[in-house]
């Protein structure tokens, strides 16, 4: 029988080579060259197998799965880094490593200093684990799509002021990226409301459960992210109207999402 694998050792080296690429990549940033080489690719890569392993031991525990907020959000960022690495492939879309790399490293290192007790912690009943998954995929997806949309204003503000800015020749154009921002909106929202939908077939008791604000907040996400593609599709919303409403819906679904599990894990949790 082979030994457990260290979550502890598989975060700190996936921090290590993360780290790595990330010092690669924004030397070669300060060259004008926003292409991930293979050096870079190589870090990203191993740092992403480390990040599933540990993520992999953190949540699979003698009792029961453990998606609570620490592992969550490990797990929403590693779906998110392999989506753009995928899409790095095909899109010069490297640049949201910038973001999304200190991101992994800082909930890598709230991993590492974290002392979960496992003996307490609620597991996930294995019959909504289908629900949750596509909930953490859609999440993962529309929280990509909020990236997306900073670059797209960040982008529009550097055209619209003239400045010449050399890393402008290395992103996509405007209708470009904002093609991928629509398109991981709808995909985002479609799983979304699959995940709502299906979580209320394991809702017994919302006032019972603490899942008021959890429900609403998250409703209310997928809401306002519809309002937008029928203002996008039915008046024509882009620029500043659009990037608002992205805003507004991701705050919602981050409040909605890791705001409920921060008060109900960490506030309440610690004080019962």
């Amino acid at each position: 029988m082979s030994p457990p694998i260290d979550t502890q050792l598989c975060s700190l080296a996936a921090v290590v080579l993360y780290g790595l690429a990330l010092g690669l990549f924004a030397r070669r940033i300060n060259h004008e060259s926003f292409q991930l080489a293979m050096p870079e690719w190589i870090g990203l890569g191993l740092g992403m197998l480390m990040h599933l392993a540990a993520v992999g031991t953190a949540i699979d525990q003698p009792i029961g799965i453990d998606l609570e907020l620490i592992n969550a959000l490990n797990v929403m960022l590693l779906v998110m880094t392999v989506f753009v690495g995928v899409i790095c492939t095909r899109l010069p879309v490297s640049i949201l490593l910038l973001a999304l790399l200190p991101l992994n490293i800082a909930a890598l290192i709230w991993r590492l200093l974290s002392a979960p007790d496992t003996a307490t912690f609620k597991p996930l009943d294995t019959l909504s684990l289908p629900h949750v998954i596509v909930s953490m995929v859609a999440g993962s997806i529309l929280l990509l799509a909020f990236l997306q949309a900073l670059l797209l204003r960040l982008v529009e503000r550097h055209l619209k002021a003239r400045t010449h800015t050399s890393w402008l020749r290395h992103v996509p154009a405007l209708e470009s990226m904002e093609s991928l921002l629509f398109a991981a909106i709808w995909t985002g929202l479609a799983l979304f409301a699959i995940g709502i939908l299906t979580g209320f077939l394991y809702l017994d008791d919302m006032f019972a459960q603490r899942l008021v604000h959890h429900t609403i907040l998250l409703s209310a996400a997928a809401v306002s992210y519809g309002v937008l593609l029928i203002g996008r599709y039915r008046f024509g919303w882009r620029g500043a109207t659009a990037n608002r409403w992205v805003l507004g819906a991701t705050t919602l679904l981050v409040l909605g999402y890791f705001g409920s599990k921060f008060v109900l894990e960490v506030l309440l949790g610690s004080a019962a």
